[in-house]
Order: C-alpha cells, then structure tokens, then sequence
C-alpha cells in the first residue's frame, strides 16, 4: 500500500515553494497587529461551489457533509507572477500580497494541527471523475476533503489551503503565528494611491519594527483616468 505522501502526491505543495497571501488593508492590519491568521469555517463560504461533491463521489456525501461545520480554512496562491484577477477580487483599492513560502508557512502553523494542500481544478461535468481525494481526517476514509477541489475557471487562483479540524464548530478560529522572519515580501496593489505605499512602509518598519521584510510596489500596470 502506498504511503500517504505517495498516494496524495499531487495534493502536496513543495515546501520551497513561494506563495502569497492577496488581502485588503483592514484583513492585513489585523495580521500584524494580532499576529493570527484567520480561518474560515468551510460552512460559511458564499461559493456554490466550495466543497461540491463530483458525481462519481455521491456515496462519500453524507460523511464529507457532516465535518463542514468543524472544517476551518485558511487560503494561499502559489506565486507565479501577479495576477490582475487576484488583485481585483481581494485586495480592492487599498490592499497587499503578502509573499512566503511553504515552509515557513507549514512552521508557524506547526502547532495547530493545520495540513497544507494544493487545490486540484476539475472538470465536474465528466461523469466518471475518479479523483483520489485525501481524507479530511486520517484513517478515516469515507470523509473525502472535496475542499481540494474546484471547478476548472478558478485555475487563476493556484490556490494553497491551510486546513484545520476542530469539533467545536466555532464560528471561525484565529491561529496565532510568529511573525519574526515568516513574511518574505510585501508587495503594494496596483489599484493604491501613492500615499498608501508611504502608510505601509511606516506600519511596517516604525510601528511593528519588521526590518527584514522587503516592500514592492505592484508590476501590474493600471490606467488612470
């Protein structure tokens, strides 16, 4: 039988690889202020389609159904390049992307018992979809984790999830991180003011003292009116 590794390999994000984290000025300033990454319950997500179950997987339904409530959920992309759609959707106006990697985001969530995977994009419509989904819970198979699949239009978003199980159904749950050496880069949207750039960079290096992080503006052109 094949190890888990092995059998999920393609679920399995590299942990040198660099990711980054699109997020609007209040979402970030509660990041360097609380020093916490917010998960969201998998309940609670407006999209339709987070955790569709394909056809060919309706006997795993009720299993999968039952821990959405205790299933938290924390997003990242795997950086490539800026992505103008990414900046659209949840950055707005003022925002940043916040860019690390695998591995130290696997560090500073050691001890919250949260995996990482990488999101698979797939084809809902193929009727004989035969998917080997990693189980949300170990040894516990008829719990399929359908979060690590999305239709194949959201293949933009190259999505790394951070996932916790907490059978306490909270609302949602903050994980406290270490901030110290985690963010690599701050990248500034290209939708920002001038002025914006000048707010983050005091915020950064005068108020929470983060010399070690590089600032960026944006590489993505946007025409002013």
């Amino acid at each position: 039988m094949k190890n888990e590794e092995e059998r999920f390999k393609e679920f399995i994000p590299y942990s040198n690889d660099i990711i980054c984290k699109y997020m609007d000025f209040p979402e970030f300033l509660g990041f360097l202020e609380y020093k916490s990454l917010h998960f969201t319950r998998a309940d609670k997500f407006e999209d339709e389609f987070e955790g569709k179950v394909p056809r060919s997987f309706q006997k795993y339904y009720c299993d999968f159904y039952n821990f959405r409530r205790k299933t938290y959920i924390n997003s990242w992309s795997i950086f490539q390049s800026e992505s103008y759609a990414m900046w659209h959707i949840y950055s707005k106006r003022y925002g940043v992307a916040v860019k690390t990697t695998v591995g130290k985001l696997s560090k500073v969530l050691l001890n919250s018992g949260a995996k990482l995977y990488k999101v698979k994009y797939v084809d809902y419509n193929k009727c004989g979809l035969n998917i080997d989904v990693p189980p949300l819970i170990i040894n516990k198979e008829a719990a399929k984790n359908f979060f690590l699949l999305k239709p194949k239009f959201y293949e933009y978003e190259r999505e790394i999830r951070a996932i916790v199980i907490n059978d306490k159904e909270l609302p949602f749950i903050d994980v406290g991180v270490n901030i110290e050496n985690f963010i690599d880069e701050v990248i500034i949207s290209p939708f920002a003011d001038k002025w914006f750039t000048g707010l983050v960079r005091d915020l950064i290096y005068n108020r929470y003292n983060m010399d070690f992080v590089k600032i960026f503006c944006s590489d993505v052109e946007i025409g002013r009116v």
